[in-house]
Formats: C-alpha cells, structure tokens, sequence
C-alpha cells in the first residue's frame, strides 16, 4: 500500500501528506506531528476517515521539510485555500473581529469599519475588543480628526461642503478652499498614529504644533490644536484602544452533529468575562462526515487566527498536533502562545457556564438554518395568516422623516423567501404625516405598470397604519391581497411583538402572535429591519444630497442597495455614482417646504 510507505519513508518529522485521485485532483490534505507515526493510521487496518483515504486516493505526495513549523501549518492552510478539498474542514473568508481600515487609491481615504481583512493596498488597526469600542472609536476619531465618510467622487471642485462639515464631522475636502490635499493628508497620519496604538507620541506632535501656531501668531489654530491634544487624552483614557494580548484567552469550542453540520464557537475572555465571539457553521460534505473531534479542532485552528493571535488558547482536547498549530502560532506572533487543556471539572465556572451556552447556541443556530431552508418560513406564514397558499412574493414598506419633514418611504422584496436587493427601492413621498405617507408609498407601488403583484404586503406600525393601507388598497381595487403589519415591541426598534392581520369588513384587526424561535418570525423580522434601514438611509442619502448639491432642492426617486459588495461597510450605500453630471440629470424640483411657524417670545 502506497501511502503508509510513503509515510515511513519520511520518518518521525512533521509534514504534511497530500491526497490525489486518479485525475490529479487534490481531494485531502494532512496535517502530521511525526508522518512516520500517523502511516499506521492508513494501513490495512484502516476505518472511517482513513479508509475512505486510502480507497479514493491515486497517489499521495509526502512534504517534510520545512524550516519551521509556521511555515508547516502556512503551507498547509495555503493548500486548503488552493484547492478546497472535499476531505478538509475549510472556513474561508469568514468574518473576524472588527478592524478599522484606511482605504487605498482614494485621493482623499476613508475610516472605515470592517471585519474581513484583505490584501488590497489599504491599511488595516485592530482587532478591537469588545466590539462596541470600535464603533465608539471610529465616532469619536471622525469627530477629532473628521476625516470623510461619504461615498462620492471628491475632487475638490464642489463650491459647497454638506452637512458633515457644519457639524465638525469633515474636512471638506470636496471644497478646495476649505481643506487642500496636504492639510487631509496630515489628518490621515494622525488618525494612522492613534489607531497604531502611538498616541503618546502623536500628543508631542499637536504640541509642537499648537506651539509653532502660537509662535506664529496664529492663535486660533493653536486654540484648534490645544483643543485637539486635550480631546486626544479624554479618548485614550476613555476608550481602549487595542485588547491586552498577554490578559486574553480563546475558548474554543468544536461540535458536530449526527447531520452532517459542524459549529465551532470562539469566546475571547478577558478576567473571565467574555467580551467577543464568533461563531462558524459549516455542512460535512460524505467525504468530511466522521471525522474527530481532535482533527477537525487542528483545521479550524490552523485557519483561524489571522492578523489578531490571542495570548492564550483554552481547548477541551490537546494532543501533539495542535501543540504543533500552536507553536506556529508562536512563531508568526513573535510571542509565546499558551496552549491550556481546560475541560470538565477543571474549566473555571464561568467559561463552564460560557461553554454550555455556547453549546446552546450552536445546535440552536444549526436548527434555524435547517428551519430557514425555502419554504419552510412561508408555510409557517402562511398558516398563521390563514393564507390559501404560501406567500411567494412579500413587499414590506416603511417610511422615514425628520421632525414631520422629507418623508422618505422605502420598499423591500422577498421571493421564495429570499430577499431580492435588485427590486428594493426607495423614494420621497408628498405628505406631511407618516400614516398619510406610508399610504401614498404604497399607492405608489401599486401604480407601476406591469410587474407581479404580491401575494402578501407587509408594513411597519400598527392600527392606524394598517388600516390606512388596506383602505387605499381597497379603493384602488387591491382588496384581495391581504395586508400584515408588524408592530414592534416597546423600546425595542429592531424586533416585531406581534402581528396585526387585516379583516375583509374592516373591523378590528386580528392580533397574531408567532413563536419566539419561528422561522416566520425570523422571516417578517429580516424583511421589517432590511425596509426600516432603506428608509432611514434614503432620508439621510436626501439631506445629504441636498445640502451637497444647492443647484437641487430634492431627490424623486433612489435606488438603494443595504451593502458594500465587499462587505467593508454596514451603511446603506445608494446605487448612484453622485458625479456632478448625475446630480444636475437626477435632480427634480419640488413644491417649497412651509415656513414653520415661530411662537412669539413671551415678554
């Protein structure tokens, strides 16, 4: 037999075996401490995974020589990337924890939060944990530093700044007299610094600064950078910039079910408390299905760790090939990592609780992908809504404004229960309450020649909005699709309570509570956030627009999409390149908002 020879013939070092069918396709690839003790795994006593091995396997090339054992796990993850065998656990590009990054090729960069690191030119600080901090941080640095976070073309030609720069949240850089290039380059290099985790440093910087300011007698920029250095030493005290690597620890927990699926949970603790986590969730393919508890744990670890490697490593299992990952972990940290076997009695009260919810969690989430699976949310659906059949086309509507003003109204699409971000939309509404404009949005859809109609027609409020749809579909001669709202618990904008069902008389609305784990809830709750976020967005994309441009008092129609297509940012990004030439053919004058009337003063 070919590759317990081939095995031995390498002797007691560690390395690695690659797997071959008969068409030269890699189909495994495995990870050794000593490759001559592991031939005895596909001999001819070999069972389960091994077995399956050696039958498919053609031919299996032995690499045993490498400087290091970073190099070793690197070579091997490398592989996993390249080829993607059927036989290996791969995780891919899964979200890490969040990073700040300052984009590339832009004139003028961007601070932007992401959680996938990529090698595309641009720089990359963190990982930052807890995870609020860095969305606090980001805050803050925009507002010290006000570095853009628009989306559009900056040249520096617009005559105007918008509202960003009127709230100190931006440099300006689209008005040239207001911030030239080397003035936001030098902002750039400071946000750099902080983020680098050098703000003792960059604090000499703005007092050289404030005092060649003050030499100068230029007292209101050194007012600007004296103000900026003690804002400088209110965030560094106030937020942590970076986790202390030598005080965190990873728990790392492995699970696989009798189904095929596996779930690997990752807790990052810091004095006991858990302050990140991540979850991954893979389908076994039959080639992956069996394998250990200990071999599966060595993949995902050789995978996982990045740009962040934590001090210290907490597993269920140890063995000498994850002691062999771990020293590659050292290595590539220049540090030595902690690799502690913690389990049973000997895990510490609260990782044991952690672990167990943890567990929880896992075989929870698998159910809801499961449930999640087309069809089954609209069936559920479909039977508390006493529906003749399973709604394959869902539109949910919402609208946003601002004090009364700017209604913007947004519509969101589902088929087969699926959203579908091509059909999304969003557009300004002519009305001066929210029930009035959520009821003209939707007049507004009906009226668009051609097209399917949905099967279901959902909106965010209760009573009065619900009542206020299923009138103007009446009229318009749309009775027959019934119409849902989602009322949302109080305090909380992100969750649907109950639903209310419209009656064909008219009468009271008929209350309708799904289960707290449904699959339908989970459905209508996606479909409320995804149409309350392409409101508010389209709003806010509309103030913008106007302040940006003052040739255009508003914005009839936008199209919106709810991400980046690489994932960098969580903002809704509008789909329109906002070039001058676009602003001047989009553009569309509306009736003068009213004067809003001043009381008198009282005496």
């Amino acid at each position: 037999m070919i590759v317990p020879t081939e095995l031995t013939k390498a002797g007691p070092v560690p390395g690695l075996a690659v797997f071959r069918d008969g068409e030269g396709t890699v189909i495994f690839v495995w990870l050794s401490a000593s490759l001559e003790a592991d031939a005895g795994r596909f001999g001819d006593a070999a069972t389960g995974l091994e077995r399956r091995l050696v039958d498919a396997a053609a031919s299996v090339e032995v690499e045993s020589h490498f400087a290091s054992a970073a190099a070793l796990v690197d070579r091997f993850v490398s592989l996993l990337a390249e080829h993607r065998p059927v036989g290996n656990v791969f995780i891919g590009d899964e979200p890490s924890y969040p990073h700040i990054k300052i984009t590339a090729g832009e004139r003028f960069p961007r601070a932007l939060v992401t959680r996938r690191v990529r090698d595309d030119g641009a720089r990359y600080f963190g990982p930052f944990l807890p995870e609020t901090a860095v969305r606090r941080l980001i805050e803050v640095t925009r507002g010290l530093f006000r570095l853009r976070s628009c989306t559009v073309e900056v040249d520096g030609a617009e005559s105007a700044p918008c509202s960003e720069h009127r709230l100190n949240r931006c440099l300006a850089p689209c008005v040239a007299a207001f911030c030239d290039d080397a003035k936001y380059a030098r902002a750039v290099e400071d946000v750099q610094m902080l983020l680098s985790g050098q703000a003792f440093e960059l604090a000499g910087i703005l007092d050289e600064r404030m005092e060649e300011a003050a030499s100068a007698i230029e007292f209101e920029a050194a007012a600007h950078w004296r103000d900026l250095r003690s804002a400088l030493s209110d965030l560094a005290s106030e937020i942590r910039v970076r986790p202390d690597l030598s005080s965190v620890t990873d728990l790392l927990v492995v699970k696989q079910t009798d189904y095929g699926d596996l779930a690997v949970q990752l807790m990052t603790t810091d004095g006991g408390h858990v302050i990140g986590r991540r979850i991954i969730i893979r389908t076994l393919s039959d080639a992956m299905f069996g394998q250990s508890e200990e071999w599966v744990t060595t993949q995902v670890l050789a995978q996982l760790y990045g740009r962040y490697i934590p001090r210290r490593v907490a597993l269920p299992i140890f063995t000498g090939r994850i002691a062999l990952v771990v020293k590659a972990l050292s290595e590539r940290a220049g540090r030595e990592v902690e690799a502690v076997r913690e389990s049973g009695a000997a895990l510490p009260a609260r990782l044991r609780l952690a672990e167990r919810e943890a567990g929880k969690l896992l075989v929870e989430r698998i159910a809801a992908d499961r449930a999640d699976a087309p069809g089954a949310a609209l069936e559920e659906l479909a039977a508390a809504l006493d529906l003749p059949a399973p709604p394959q086309r869902i539109e949910a509507f919402d609208v946003a404004h601002l004090s009364g003003q700017t209604m913007s109204a947004a519509l969101v699409v589902a088929v087969d229960g699926r959203h579908v971000e091509s059909e999304d939309a969003a557009w300004l509404v002519d009305a001066g309450v929210e029930v009035d404009a959520l009821e003209r949005a939707v007049l507004d859809r009906m009226s668009l020649p051609g097209g399917p109609l949905p099967d279901l027609l959902l909106v965010v409020g209760g009573k009065a909005q619900l009542g206020a749809v299923a009138r103007t579909l009446a009229a318009a001669g749309f009775s027959a699709i019934p119409v849902v709202a989602m009322v949302r618990p109080k305090g909380k904008s992100r969750a649907v309570a109950h639903l209310l069902a419209s009656v064909a008389d008219g009468g009271e609305p008929r209350r309708i509570e799904l289960p707290a784990r449904s699959a339908a809830l989970r459905l209508v709750t996606r479909l409320r956030d995804d149409a309350h976020h392409a409101a508010n967005g389209a709003h806010r994309y509309h103030r913008e627009f106007v302040n940006f441009s003052r040739r255009a008092d508003s914005l009839r129609v936008v199209e919106v999409r709810l991400d980046d297509p690489d994932g960098d940012a969580a903002d809704l990004r509008p789909i329109l390149k906002l070039d001058r030439a676009g602003r001047d053919r989009l553009a569309k004058r509306l009736p003068p908002m009213p004067e809003r009337k001043r009381e008198p003063r009282r005496p």
